[in-house]
């Protein structure tokens, strides 16, 4: 009985942690939004008082800048947040192993480093990926690698 407790006890913990996580990652999200929002005003101003000082100057029009739209932003962030996607992680748990592993192997480690992937959530991930020659090779039946390791292409 005290070992089914300590095991809720440390299940909550674990997500207790990984949804201060997420928080906190929410709210970097927001700032970074916001300050995306804010750089095309910003670059267009930019551009406006460098093109006075040059004509103040006497100087010929230089080439506007090539500006960074919102969504090209929003694209960086969506990259840097797929980095923390289900298949980065296993791919991580992968590449740190050296070697294939099987699912509940990576399982295991992925528990281990905080993370609380539900089992059908991460085959479904990682056969995906597989089936479409993404980051991973099917070993052999529940076992995977890298598709960047030589012996595990195929």
């Amino acid at each position: 009985m005290n070992a089914a407790i300590d095991a809720l006890k440390a299940q909550i913990k674990n997500k207790k942690a990984a949804l201060s996580k997420l928080k906190e990652q929410e709210a970097e999200l927001k700032r970074l939004q916001a300050a995306a929002a804010a750089m095309p005003k910003l670059q267009r101003e930019l551009a406006a008082l460098e093109l006075s000082l040059a004509i103040i100057k006497g100087e010929d029009i230089p080439e506007p800048p090539r500006q960074t739209g919102l969504h090209e932003v929003m694209d960086q962030i969506r990259k840097s947040l797929r980095e923390h996607s289900l298949p980065a992680q296993v791919y991580a748990v992968l590449r740190d192993a050296g070697k294939p592993l099987t699912g509940e192997q990576i399982m295991s480690a992925l528990i281990a480093k905080g993370g609380t992937p539900s089992k059908a959530s991460l085959m479904g991930a990682i056969y995906r990926a597989a089936k479409q020659h993404h980051l991973f090779s099917l070993v052999r039946p529940g076992t995977f690698g890298l598709l960047e390791w030589p012996e595990t292409k195929g």
